[in-house]
């Protein structure tokens, strides 16, 4: 089968590890890369992201007539969206023309205003299929006009969230007795600012919007990076504890993260929902909290007792084989979901 990916290369990302996992089941996969016609990826100066801001009109034609082309060039038996970013609707309806399988499956949700652009809910009306792993908003997707809405859960990519062993010198680089990995937005720099005195470090995009009040709270460090891949595994692994926020933009109630976090062999503590529970037990292979008060409590707990923290986190690494959420199973999954669509009954899928 041949499979056309449109989305960012870098392997940490969805789009690349779903083309890999494609390929490893033995299908011809092709990633349509929009980011090599930004400005920052082909000069890379300074400036390059303004460029790519102030020419987006162009960067967008560029990049869909680049689209287009390869789409009527080729036969592609799947054609899948992850990623809205330039995106035009009329590429969308070439798509849908030429291929009987044209789905959007991303992790970041439309209804989010940081990703929502005039064109996406028309986007979206376009796919033969939508995947979402927020199955609490698939009504909304039907009701704002999607073809056809099916549960796709979060998944990990085992070659890029694994468990590594780092060295003192990792540690000490890496390490600290609390972290938390992930993009700032107000509400999380408030729970991480309210543990004075904790040695924390902070991973992530957009950091620099913190307060003077939260950048001099003791024992608080925002690293001003991102931690990705290995990176992260250094960071799961060197720290004692691993925070997870919820994204109450994305009405999320998991994340990738919570996969990500047992995956690389970090103990976890999050926060607590319903759906969580569907994957993790608590007390057992995760830790959860409700409020700022709790998760104090649950720092300061599990601080003190390393050999409970440790076999929490081995235990939700096993849980992970029983939950079958890595790339590779959701592109099987993926593939039978289309054969029993009922209007794709004639693809070669």
């Amino acid at each position: 089968m041949r499979i056309l990916i449109y989305g960012q290369p870098w392997r940490e990302g969805m789009p690349a590890s779903l083309a890999h996992a494609f390929a490893s089941l033995g299908h011809k996969v092709e990633l349509f890369d929009f980011t090599k016609y930004l400005y920052r990826t082909r000069i890379g100066s300074r400036w390059a992201q303004v460029l790519d801001i102030t020419m987006q009109l162009d960067l967008s034609y560029r990049i869909n007539r680049a689209l287009s082309r390869c789409i009527e060039g080729n036969s592609f038996d799947l054609i899948v969206f992850c990623s809205d970013a330039y995106l035009r609707p009329k590429s969308v309806n070439l798509a849908v023309n030429k291929c009987s399988n044209v789905v959007s499956w991303k992790f970041d949700e439309p209804f989010n205003e940081k990703y929502v652009k005039p064109t996406t809910l028309e986007l979206f009306q376009r796919y033969h299929v939508v995947f979402t792993p927020r199955r609490h908003l698939i009504e909304e997707y039907r009701t704002l006009g999607a073809r056809n809405v099916q549960y796709f859960p979060f998944c990990f990519d085992p070659e890029v969230h694994y468990p590594v062993s780092p060295t003192q010198s990792e540690i000490c680089t890496w390490g600290s007795d609390v972290s938390f990995v992930g993009t700032w937005s107000r509400r999380r720099e408030q729970m991480v600012s309210s543990f004075a005195g904790t040695d924390l470090k902070v991973w992530g995009y957009s950091w620099r919007h913190a307060s003077p009040e939260t950048i001099s709270t003791p024992g608080l460090k925002l690293m001003n990076r991102t931690a990705a891949g290995r990176e992260m595994s250094l960071v799961l692994n060197a720290s004692k504890i691993s925070l997870n926020f919820l994204t109450s933009e994305q009405r999320d109630r998991v994340n990738v993260r919570n996969l990500e976090i047992p995956a690389c062999g970090g103990f976890q503590l999050c926060e607590r929902t319903d759906e969580l529970h569907n994957w993790f037990r608590e007390g057992r292979e995760v830790a959860c909290f409700d409020c700022v008060d709790e998760m104090q409590d649950k720092v300061d707990y599990f601080l003190r007792h390393e050999s409970e923290r440790e076999a929490v986190a081995k235990a939700a690494h096993q849980r992970l084989a029983e939950l079958q959420c890595t790339y590779l199973d959701r592109a099987q999954q993926m593939i039978t979901c289309l054969e029993q669509t009922q209007w794709m009954k004639s693809s070669v899928l």
